[in-house]
């Protein structure tokens, strides 16, 4: 199977969990990691990774030299944005006919295999995932339909075209914000089903599990295998997720609105935080890459980053108590 994602220095353990619980749950896939900073990328090839392909941002721009004016037009969490479609025309060129690809976002992690959902992807050109707001909170017409946390795309040329289009769009506007029925790389994925393409839409809430639609649901673990609901958990996004330290985390669950689940600390966020520490002690990453920062704009305006940044240690067990953060 291949895989493919992207992160800079800051994200290098968030990164590495994610490789490995892709090698633990899926051994021998391959993974194309684009390396968003010089740091990341000298770390990851001093590594050597069974299995990962390392691309620069210098890499894509030497395909497609228009990137490096449209870094110009916007904030550097835009650009992140922009290059998503590139890297996955990247990661294609490397496949051979009929080959599945996952675009898989670096905060994520896999909790069974993913060989089902890949098998039947491979009878699409794209395949998508659903964001399923939970019913308290359906800002889809704000960030849209579909989640880039997981898009599928089988090496055909329908889907080759799809992505070519995909990156045009991203050329021409892609920037951090809700605008014009836009919203960085990820409104334009609706356009995908009214292409002439064949899409599959994933709605399993199994697969890009995420804050914004696990109100509700209960997870357990059953002899080893995390399900949520009735449905194996296979891969969960830890969106806005931020390290406090190497044995807490902060889910913000407050601010996206998660209510009345049962067992997603335990089950999921616990486990998640003790992988990020071991990669990070295992992969020797140096402590100034691990520093908790603001990751966006939005981030910097909702005072997430102040807040969670360094607090006093009775802070922590106080907002422990009270479930804001998640010891692991």
């Amino acid at each position: 199977m291949n895989f493919c994602t992207k992160f800079d220095h800051h994200y290098l353990d968030r990164g590495l969990a994610l490789y490995e619980s892709l090698q633990r749950w899926a051994p021998g896939s391959r993974l194309h990691v684009l390396a968003l900073s010089h740091q990341c990328a000298h770390f990851l090839m001093a590594l050597d990774l069974p299995h990962v392909r390392v691309l620069r941002t210098e890499d894509l721009c030497r395909i497609e030299p228009r990137l490096t004016a449209a870094k110009a037009d916007r904030n550097a969490a835009a650009y992140v944005f922009t290059q998503t479609p590139f890297l996955v025309l990247a990661a294609l060129q490397d496949l051979s006919e009929g080959q599945h690809l996952v675009y898989i976002d670096a905060d994520t992690c896999f909790f069974s295999s993913p060989a089902n959902v890949v098998d039947t992807a491979r009878e699409y050109d794209v395949c998508l995932t659903r964001h399923n707001f939970a019913a308290h909170s359906q800002p889809a017409e704000l960030y849209g339909e579909f989640n880039t946390g997981w898009v599928g795309f089988t090496r055909t040329p329908a889907a080759m075209r799809c992505a070519g289009w995909w990156a045009e769009r991203c050329l021409e506007w892609c920037h951090d914000r809700p605008e014009g029925g836009k919203f960085a790389d990820q409104k334009y994925l609706e356009a995908f089903p009214h292409m002439n393409v064949g899409v599959q839409t994933l709605s399993s809430p199994g697969v890009n599990c995420a804050p914004w639609n696990v109100s509700g649901r209960c997870f357990r673990n059953r002899n080893g295998q995390i399900y949520v609901d009735e449905k194996k958990l296979v891969h969960f996004h830890f969106s806005l997720l931020q390290k406090v330290t190497p044995f807490c985390v902060a889910p913000r669950f407050s601010q996206q609105l998660v209510l009345k689940t049962r067992g997603l600390r335990r089950h999921v966020y616990s486990p998640y935080c003790r992988d990020l520490r071991a990669v990070a002690t295992r992969f020797r990453i140096p402590r100034e890459f691990l520093h908790v920062r603001a990751r966006s704009a939005r981030d910097m305006h909702a005072g997430f980053h102040s807040r969670d940044a360094r607090p006093a240690w009775w802070r922590i067990a106080w907002r422990v108590a009270k479930g804001e953060y998640v010891i692991g």
